[in-house]
């Protein structure tokens, strides 16, 4: 029985061990289930420090967050490699690659992913400037283009976004954010929108100042 005479459930009783062991077996069974709330099984993995148990979690725990949770804090990169390949799970798919480091999936996720808000992370991580072209040729997203063209800083590439582009706010963002004359010149002449001409015209004027 719980507070006030009320019955615990199994969340609630896992949650009470979590809070009151430091059995570490007890800890690693808690984590590796996929019953209950996700902070009780977080909590428990981070009271865990045995790197036998820590490793056994990142490669058997039914929640792959834990799995993910674990393999970074035992630094394991085969364990979250193969959990990189075998997730569906966009968001950790993103996580894993930003630990690795790894271009090739930062890219593919800025390519293709469904969620906006995930491909611009992505985006924001890689440096490569190979899979920035690959980036601005294949992406879904005309918005993640546009990013990786002012993030290359591509002259070539920003004027024919803006020719080829039939958003106008995307254009306006590109008059917004560059800084090349050049281009700017280029919107001035050739920019089917009046609003896209007056800002390039007024940014020249304001760097002539």
């Amino acid at each position: 029985m719980g507070k006030n005479g009320k019955s615990l459930t199994k969340v609630d009783i896992a949650a009470e061990i979590v809070r009151h062991t430091d059995d570490i077996n007890k800890l690693a069974d808690i984590a590796a289930n996929n019953k209950g709330y996700y902070s009780s099984r977080k909590e428990a993995l981070d009271k865990i420090d045995d790197p036998e148990i820590l490793n056994r979690l990142a490669r058997s725990a039914k929640d792959e967050w834990i799995q993910l949770e674990a393999a970074i804090r035992c630094d394991n990169k085969n364990i979250l490699e193969d959990l990189l390949k075998n997730t569906k799970d966009e968001s950790i798919q993103l996580e894993i690659a930003i630990e690795l480091d790894d271009q090739i999936a930062l890219a593919e996720i800025a390519k293709n992913s469904k969620e906006y808000f995930l491909q611009d992370i992505a985006l924001n991580h890689i440096v490569n400037k190979n899979l920035l072209n690959d980036i601005i040729l294949n992406s879904k997203s005309n918005n993640i283009k546009v990013e990786a063209a002012l993030k290359i800083h591509d002259r070539q590439l920003l004027k024919q976004l803006c020719s080829d582009l039939d958003n106008e706010w995307l254009r306006f963002k590109i008059a917004s954010f560059i800084d090349d004359k050049e281009v700017l010149r280029y919107l001035v002449s050739n920019a089917s929108d009046t609003f896209v001409q007056m800002l390039a015209k007024q940014r020249l004027q304001n760097m002539d100042i």
